[in-house]
């Protein structure tokens, strides 16, 4: 309203530009410019028009917000700049806009509305202050039969909180200038619980990241996969093997890998074995190592003997490490483990209050043909 300026140099000669320079306000405390020049009687062969709007009220712009986003607008003040360009019914146009303090309200029905998380998508884009800025190019043919400027404009700003909540961690890494892969989640070894150095390095930087987007909440889900049961197997008979040969293993202690062809390695697993199965079956892994090494009917030497031993230990071992029982409930135990030492780890680096942690449902993942276990992190609007 109070729309009042100058249009100057209005001509139907072909060829002629009109220059114009308006002024008004939008609603109470809002103000609009718009300047530039166009043909008069022929706008779409020419047109170069800028316009300004700064501290518009948003809860004006609710018929909009609940027609194509489903919200009402409880708040929030628009600041924009806009400039669009039409040559020859080609239209290019950049729309810089600042969005501060936007909150939205209730939700409303309308088949119109687009389906996102928009909350998600608001709580990504606000930086520390509540602010957020976007650059909105834009670009049509005014020819298009589905041709319409809002159209237009609706489908840009769609398709940048589609990027941003399907991608949150790469646009968080933005903010620090790192890789997604960085920021999405940190990496276990099978079976453990402990996190490693180069972790915590990781979970600094998802700190840092989320102190500039403060509308946002850190989901840690617990992880675990099959390759954990194995690891935890293994670790076990490993572990009752170096105990019977004398080695002195502290609390959770892993004595390591093992060396098949140490005798008293043999021994303790010959012995472990005949215990866990039978001496029958013992017999009979041992008798048919025997018989295949001698197949062609020559002689064992004393290096094909070693060899033999080795391969019956790592027969015998395999076939302890597969019995070894893994219950369910160890294994969600251990992703609650893994869980509790990330939130650890971010309460000890002091960056992350405890407040915007959400530790989510114990989920099995799939880690086949990965070294790591890999527990993931999510993003949930305040």
């Amino acid at each position: 309203h109070d729309l009042n300026g100058t249009i100057n140099n209005l001509s139907t000669r072909p060829g002629s530009k009109a220059q114009m320079k308006l002024e008004g306000a939008v609603d109470e405390y809002g103000l609009a410019r718009f300047a530039g020049d166009l043909a008069p009687f022929a706008p779409t062969d020419y047109l170069n028009i800028t316009a300004t709007f700064r501290n518009v009220e948003l809860t004006s712009m609710t018929p909009y917000s609940a027609k194509f986003a489903g919200y009402r607008i409880a708040s929030g003040k628009l600041d924009a700049d806009l400039e669009y360009v039409i040559q020859q019914r080609q239209l290019k146009g950049d729309n810089k806009i600042i969005v501060d303090q936007l909150t939205l309200g209730e939700r409303v029905e309308s088949p119109d509305a687009v389906n996102l998380p928009l909350e998600l998508g608001i709580a990504l884009l606000k930086d520390a202050d509540g602010k957020i800025d976007l650059g909105l190019p834009v670009s049509g043919n005014l020819d298009d039969p589905q041709f319409s400027i809002g159209g237009i404009v609706w489908k840009a700003l769609v398709n940048v909180v589609k990027k941003i909540v399907t991608a949150p961690f790469r646009a968080l890494g933005a903010l620090l200038g790192v890789g997604a892969e960085e920021l999405e989640g940190v990496d276990f070894d099978p079976g453990s619980d402990t996190l490693l150095p180069p972790e915590k390095a990781k979970l600094g930087k998802v700190a840092s990241a989320l102190e500039k987007r403060p509308q946002l909440k850190l989901g840690i889900r617990p992880v675990y996969a099959t390759q954990d049961a194995d690891a935890i197997r293994s670790f076990r008979v490993r572990r009752e093997i170096a105990k019977r040969v004398g080695f002195k293993l502290k609390e959770g202690e892993d004595p390591g890998p093992l060396d098949v062809t140490d005798p008293k390695n043999q021994d303790a697993i010959r012995t472990l074995f005949a215990e866990r199965f039978s001496p029958d079956e013992l017999a009979k892994v041992r008798d048919d190592a025997e018989k295949a090494a001698s197949a062609d009917g020559k002689p064992l030497t004393p290096e094909a003997k070693e060899q033999m031993r080795a391969q019956i230990a790592e027969t015998l071992l395999g076939k302890l490490e597969a019995k070894e029982q893994v219950t369910d409930e160890e294994l969600k135990a251990l992703a609650q483990r893994r869980a509790d030492a990330i939130a650890q780890e971010f309460a000890a680096q002091g960056k992350l209050p405890a407040e915007r942690i959400v530790i989510q449902p114990v989920e099995k993942v799939d880690a086949a043909d990965k070294k790591m276990i890999e527990s993931k992190f999510a993003v949930v609007p305040q």
